[in-house]
């Protein structure tokens, strides 16, 4: 008579244990039942497991797996289809799977070993990468490694037999990067951290070792395929710990959250959990340096109150510079939807990718202070706000998602045709100058005069014939990057006569208020922010958003304005060259 098996109860793990450890017993029978044991793990003295890294897929537990020969879980397809893959027909094999290995019902012990998960992916002997049963993917995975034997041979590809081989690797490496694998936050750490991953998809294999070679190989990566970009960070992170087992760690969490902020999970806290393991400057774990900011991992709290209690955290305890890459984290995603949100306008909300490249930047520290009081952001420095200084009007802005340069030309004409009917007398240079400011302020670079050709070549053009284009796609393209998710509008202030020209988030609206910086050794050029906010009850603000504003006066009866001085980082809104040091709050 067969035992009646039983769901599976898990068992607090004694003191002495990390984590558990799953024992596939193996089976030469593809189609006999998934068996295994159920152990605990001590990381520092047991080295002998394999992690595996693969993507949940939908919450359908429809697989079972037998746990100590007595029991059972309900596991998902995609973990079922990897335990079959990685089974072996005569050998058990020890796994360290997240889904089995962490109580995923205990929000308690989850947060407890989430802290170790680095340490777990370290100290694998490899990792096993499941993909899925994607047979076309597969097929990718075969291609790829075809190409490098086929490269391999030849000591000197020609250049057309390179450009070939690049265009069918970039062409299977699209079709692999849609697979949920490629997009999941996970993913991240659990591949950089150890030198051994093998990347499997059906029964198809692929080292990472190869895979990140070929990546490096391409001659010319397309600008803007933003799953090679990241693949491409992935690599330099994972060589580096290669090479250096802790320069992996010389990385900070806005570094990360930046280069990494399209990937997902399915919990919005996990957006930090899932990077903090391999930052240089948080601690996920108790007891955290004082040199590192704690982010102690709680399941128990909402993503709201992780998000704002992790930004207070930085406000109250990190230095100046962590401090000032927070804000332009929040000033990339600033949307109108948040303001339903229950998060302060100035957290960012990590839930949603970066919609635009802030101006703001923080190279000088000791401009700005920040500190955190009743929820609100108070910002300190030489701050200027004129109540008059208001936005009047508001044109279409540049859209979020990948641009062409045919789009980019288009809006780049009219912002430069409502440019020429604010200065008329001066022409396009000055407009091709501001233009360079604001890519400057995001980092990119470019020749003024490469700048001027392509502006004077933008407003000469017409709609339906675009003829000269090519000269320009790769500059048009940098400028999709700079103006993505950005509008124009005008302000008006009672200190100037007419309404001034800038550049602002897609959710300016009209009636918003500008905020500048000015330093004390204020220059008519080095203004480092403008900030866009909207009234808010109670004499506060909510966080709109930044701006690149031209700064035009009246003095003495007659415009000040010039062509090249007249362009600045900031606004002036009061009829003065320096303000004192002044506080706004921030909801």
């Amino acid at each position: 008579m067969a035992l009646q098996l039983q769901p599976y109860r898990y068992h607090p793990l004694s003191s002495s244990a990390q984590t558990r450890i799953l024992v596939l017993e193996p089976s030469s029978d593809v189609f006999a039942p998934l068996s295994c044991m159920l152990e605990e793990l001590r990381i520092e003295s047991d080295k002998g497991f394999q992690a595996l890294s693969y993507t949940w897929g939908e919450p359908n537990f429809t697989g079972t797996l037998i746990v100590n020969r007595t029991h059972f879980l309900r596991i998902t397809p995609n973990l079922r289809d990897a335990l079959h893959r990685f089974r072996l027909p005569f050998n058990s094999r020890r796994l360290w799977v997240d889904a089995v290995c962490i109580n995923q019902q205990d929000e308690e012990e989850k947060g407890r070993q989430i802290p170790f998960m680095d340490v777990i992916y370290r100290g694998a002997s490899a990792v096993l990468v499941w993909l899925g049963n994607y047979p076309a993917q597969a097929a990718c995975l075969a291609s790829i490694e075809a190409y490098l034997r086929l490269l391999g041979k030849k000591r000197e590809p020609s250049s057309s037999e390179r450009h070939q081989a690049d265009t069918e690797l970039l062409t299977s490496l699209s079709s692999l990067f849609q697979l949920p694998w490629f997009s999941r936050r996970w993913i991240v750490q659990e591949v950089v951290l150890n030198p051994d991953v093998l990347m499997c998809c059906c029964d198809k294999e692929l080292s990472w070792v190869r895979m990140a070679s070929r990546l490096e190989s391409i001659s010319d990566p397309p600008a803007g395929f933003k799953p090679l970009e990241s693949m491409l960070a992935m690599t330099r992170l994972w060589k580096r710990g290669l090479f250096n087992r802790n320069a992996v760690e010389k990385t900070g969490i806005f570094d990360l959250l930046e280069a990494f902020d399209h990937f997902q999970c399915c919990d919005d806290r996990d957006r930090l959990f899932a990077l903090g393991g391999l930052a240089n400057d948080v601690h996920m774990g108790p007891n955290a340096p004082s040199q590192l900011l704690p982010l102690p991992v709680d399941y128990t709290i909402s993503t709201e109150s992780l998000y704002t209690r992790f930004c207070a955290d930085i406000i109250e305890h990190a230095d100046k510079e962590m401090k000032h890459q927070m804000l332009a984290s929040g000033l990339a995603r600033c949307r109108n939807s948040q303001n339903e949100s229950s998060l302060p306008s100035w957290v960012p909300d990590w839930r949603v990718s970066a919609i635009r490249k802030p101006f703001f930047q923080y190279k000088d520290t000791k401009l700005l202070d920040l500190e955190y009081k009743s929820n609100s952001l108070l910002l300190r420095g030489p701050l200027t706000q004129d109540a008059t200084a208001r936005v009047s009007e508001v044109f279409e802005s540049l859209p979020t998602h990948a641009l062409s340069p045919q789009e980019v030309t288009c809006w780049l004409r009219a912002a430069g045709t409502l440019w020429l009917s604010k200065y008329p007398k001066d022409g396009l240079e000055p407009y091709s100058d501001f233009v360079q400011t604001c890519a400057e302020d995001i980092g990119q670079r470019f020749h003024r005069c490469e700048i001027i050709r392509m502006i004077s070549w933008v407003m000469s053009t017409n709609h339906f014939d675009l003829l000269g284009i090519d000269d320009h796609v790769s500059a048009l393209t940098e400028m999709g990057n700079v103006f993505k998710g950005r509008s124009v509008f005008y302000y008006r202030s009672d200190f100037i006569r007419n309404p001034a020209f800038g550049f602002g988030p897609d959710n300016i609206q009209v009636g918003d208020a500008l905020l500048g910086v000015i330093p004390p050794n204020w220059r008519i050029d080095s203004l480092p922010a403008v900030f866009v906010l909207r009234d808010f009850p109670h004499h506060s603000s909510r966080l709109v958003g930044d701006a690149k504003i031209v700064r035009s006066l009246e003095r003495h009866g007659g415009d000040w304005y010039s062509p090249r001085s007249g362009i600045c980082r900031g606004v002036v809104f009061a009829d003065e060259w320096y303000s004192p040091p002044t506080t706004k709050y921030i909801n």
